[in-house]
């Protein structure tokens, strides 16, 4: 189902209709295009011409896929599906989506391809333990890094400026911690023919006791959020090359998700303990502002585009939309 914001007041618009049950829909950056993925292998793209939805394009994976996503400039689509398998594609000037490229592991994927903010780097994982760097070079995507764990990639991301990048995996390791993080940099490194060469390099260990659910770099790359299954959010803020931890969110049942506003300031978290927490970074230093509470659990919340909206999704079959409001406006909320 399509919204739309008319005179303050959200107005259903449109229903899209699929045979098999709806994995995923999103919009392309530029608002124009739609994309719904009906759990089959097929991914619809829809366009928005005078005043109305329509399908103009379906595209075919062989089977189930795992979140297909835009990139941040809406002329990329990423497939990824249950075949140890993903595909890029581009959208053509007459509209068409062509194949660019497949990439493939070994084994299953874990979690959805991710496309750098910049949208030239692709990053995707598997159980068979690596992590796959793509790079987009004059108009061709080419394979740049292959990251090599011993035990299962459950997600990886790459910072806003692709110097940075975390990843999740699980394994017994690390005093036993089924689950763990690790950052990795990209430095440069000499080799033996004297020539200079990029590497990603392991800069630090992060731990939570349980599974980790969610992990985000801020917009500005200077901050990392990891959110976990045993109820704790860390926020991790980059200094003089070291991520160090500023910041622990506590909640009393496991994590939804948890995500940053697009300034970087604010952060807000969901739980199954009914509560939504935003934090915000004032003087330097992130603390809890507000506690919203649901009748049952949160499932997930982010931001609008002007970090003055806020919509949550509960586990009650409602989404609800927040206003930030200044402070000596009426009824603030």
């Amino acid at each position: 189902k399509l919204w739309e914001l008319e005179g303050g007041q959200w107005r259903e618009k449109v229903t899209l209709r699929h045979l098999p049950w709806v994995m995923s829909a999103s919009f392309s950056p530029d608002g124009k295009l739609l994309m719904t993925a009906p759990d089959d292998g097929i991914v619809k793209i829809w366009r928005l011409e005078d005043d109305q939805w329509q399908e103009k394009v379906t595209i075919q994976h062989s089977t189930s896929m795992i979140d297909p996503s835009f990139s941040p400039d809406g002329k990329h689509l990423v497939t990824a599906s249950d075949t140890n398998s993903a595909k890029i594609w581009r959208l053509e000037d007459d509209g068409r989506w062509e194949e660019k490229v497949t990439i493939k592991h070994s084994r299953l994927l874990m979690a959805f391809a991710q496309f750098s903010p910049d949208g030239k780097h692709l990053v995707t994982t598997s159980i068979d333990g690596t992590v796959k760097i793509w790079e987009l070079d004059d108009d061709r995507w080419e394979e740049k890094f292959t990251i090599a764990h011993p035990y299962p990639i459950i997600k990886a991301r790459l910072s806003p400026d692709g110097k940075h990048l975390v990843t999740v995996t699980s394994g017994e390791t690390n005093g036993g911690a089924p689950f763990y993080v690790k950052l990795w940099e990209l430095v440069d490194v000499q080799s033996q023919e004297k020539v200079t060469i990029q590497r990603w390099q392991e800069k630090a260990t992060i731990q939570h006791s349980d599974t980790d659910d969610d992990i985000h770099f801020s917009p500005d790359g200077k901050h990392l959020v990891t959110a976990s299954s045993d109820g704790t959010v860390k926020i991790f803020g980059l200094e003089g090359g070291k991520w160090q931890v500023k910041a622990t969110v506590r909640h009393f049942g496991p994590l939804a998700n948890a995500s940053f506003s697009r300034d970087g300031k604010l952060l807000v978290t969901t739980s199954c303990d009914v509560a939504t927490k935003i934090c915000g970074l004032v003087g330097g230093k992130w603390q809890e502002i507000v506690t919203i509470e649901h009748s049952k659990a949160a499932a997930s919340g982010s931001f609008g585009p002007d970090d003055y909206q806020l919509v949550t999704a509960c586990s009650d079959n409602t989404a609800k939309i927040w206003v930030l409001k200044n402070k000596g406006d009426d009824n603030n909320s």
